[in-house]
């Protein structure tokens, strides 16, 4: 891999079950296998468009670990930097919802490889000559030492020149809210490119509720942005419509203006990943130096492209993104 070029993440590269055409639970008989990760699934995209990168994991030594393995090398992300040791997979069970039935996700990682993985990284020889660090808030859930380890990896990778990127992503089956807060408040002024927003930042950031008739996310980015001077505070907003569709739309503020981005009238397949899709176009249209505009409306293209594509990762081309942005909205077919 070219470290000259290299964005890398550190997180957890998993398994999804889930059951077939939107059967519940208790309907299923058999399940379908995927293969996804908060910060893979961003690497994998970006990867895709050119942009070398590389995850920091730990898989099992065993048949299924190797399988997952072979899974990320396919989709061409450097998997040099990931261990094999004791425990087994990670898993996530997903139950995808139809209409008014939300989807519903049961994780199964307690034990995993990753999770269990105590070693000391070296992170300054590790990162040394990349460009780009990215994490979620999944990665420090999953255990202390993950906590102890997701800090020291972000403040390296700024003590080492790399632009960092961090992805809300707040779980609430893997940590309760105070043990989230006091992680972020470590996390955050290490940042440059924050993503995310909850329904409850007070608790996750002490930021105030925002005032009567105010844009929530306007408000949300601009104070965590005013909080902890990142270069970039973005979000992505999803609306329910009619027919069980959704309304799909980003903005970001830079500290001195706030962009909204193009809105889509989506039909979802699969949300999953949609949110990592949106971080990769950020961190793409960063790097290959886009105008704040262009930025978000390729990374908000990405987003909305996901939506269409089944599993976790992200499966677009640099010209079908670029297609969306100048407003080939889809619906024909290409002959």
């Amino acid at each position: 891999m070219n470290k000259s070029s290299a964005v890398f993440g550190f997180g957890e590269w998993l398994m999804r079950l889930n059951p077939a055409d939107h059967l519940r639970f208790d309907q299923a008989t058999s399940l379908h296998l995927h293969y996804g990760g908060a910060e893979a699934n961003v690497l994998a995209s970006l990867t895709s468009w050119g942009m070398p990168s590389a995850l920091v994991s730990t898989l099992p030594n065993n048949p299924i670990g190797d399988a997952a393995l072979s899974q990320l090398r396919a989709l061409g992300v450097d998997t040099s930097y990931i261990q094999q040791g004791p425990g087994r997979m990670g898993l996530y069970f997903l139950e995808e919802g139809s209409g008014m039935r939300d989807s519903q996700v049961v994780y199964d990682r307690a034990g995993s490889s990753f999770a269990i993985d105590t070693r000391y990284r070296d992170w300054s020889t590790l990162l040394n000559g990349g460009q780009w660090f990215h994490l979620s808030g999944v990665t420090p859930a999953l255990s202390p030492s993950l906590l102890t380890e997701s800090i020291q990896a972000i403040k390296q990778a700024k003590a080492s020149g790399l632009t960092t990127s961090f992805d809300l992503n707040y779980r609430s089956q893997l940590w309760v809210r105070d043990q989230a807060a006091e992680a972020f408040k470590q996390i955050m002024p290490w940042v440059d490119v924050y993503v995310g927003m909850d329904s409850d930042m007070a608790t996750l950031f002490g930021v105030k509720p925002a005032p009567e008739n105010a844009n929530a996310a306007e408000y949300f980015i601009q104070e965590i942005h005013r909080m902890y001077g990142c270069k970039w505070a973005a979000t992505t907003v999803r609306e329910s419509i009619s027919g069980g569709q959704i309304r799909w739309s980003a903005l970001l503020f830079d500290g001195k203006n706030i962009y909204h981005s193009s809105t889509y009238d989506l039909s979802v397949r699969d949300r999953v990943g949609t949110g990592d899709a949106f971080t990769a176009g950020l961190i793409y249209a960063y790097q290959q130096g886009y105008s704040i505009e262009e930025a978000l409306e390729f990374a908000t293209a990405a987003g909305a492209w996901k939506h269409s594509v089944l599993g976790d990762v992200n499966r677009v081309s640099l010209s079908e993104i670029n297609s969306l942005v100048k407003g080939h909205r889809g619906g024909s077919i290409r002959r």
